[in-house]
């Protein structure tokens, strides 16, 4: 993997993207969790020796040869090619979304392409936050890299006597 620019480190950092999630009590513990000066390490390449959750389902990563841990944000999925001789290396927003239902009284976050077919879905506490997080992971993701990250192939087939 690669770091991202040191502008983007400093904001991550700050904490701003965590703090609606989290709320001031758990930011204040998020942050405490985080690689310390990240923005010194800005556009190094590196591999993930561990992946972790923390509260809220938020992915945090120990990379090689680095102290601490490390939000997804702050990597960059270089296996994104501008103009991709494959569609699994455009941007993963280009092809799914994540929406929430919270109608049933538990919170089912699905993800879709953009014809409103569904990928994937699971049951989270919190899932008009967590589809929040998804469609923001797809910003920064590959097609392939997000497939992988969610679990499933992009392959549709639909639901059984439909």
């Amino acid at each position: 993997i690669m770091l991202a620019d040191a502008g983007r480190l400093k904001e991550i950092e700050n904490g701003a993207e965590q703090e609606s999630v989290l709320g001031e009590t758990l930011l204040s513990m998020f942050r405490s969790n985080l690689a310390i000066d990240m923005d010194a390490h800005a556009g190094k390449r590196t591999i993930i020796r561990c992946a972790t959750m923390y509260h809220m389902g938020i992915p945090l990563y120990e990379l090689e040869g680095l102290d601490g841990f490390w939000p997804e944000s702050a990597i960059v999925d270089f296996s994104i090619k501008p103009r991709p001789e494959h569609a699994s290396y455009s941007r993963a927003d280009e092809w799914y979304h994540a929406q929430a239902d919270v109608k049933s009284g538990r919170g089912v976050v699905q993800i879709l392409d953009f014809d409103n077919r569904v990928f994937c879905s699971f049951c989270k506490e919190n899932a008009k936050e967590c589809a929040n997080t998804i469609n923001a992971v797809s910003r920064i993701r590959s097609k392939c890299a997000f497939e992988i990250r969610y679990g499933f192939d992009g392959e549709y087939a639909p639901p059984p006597g439909s």
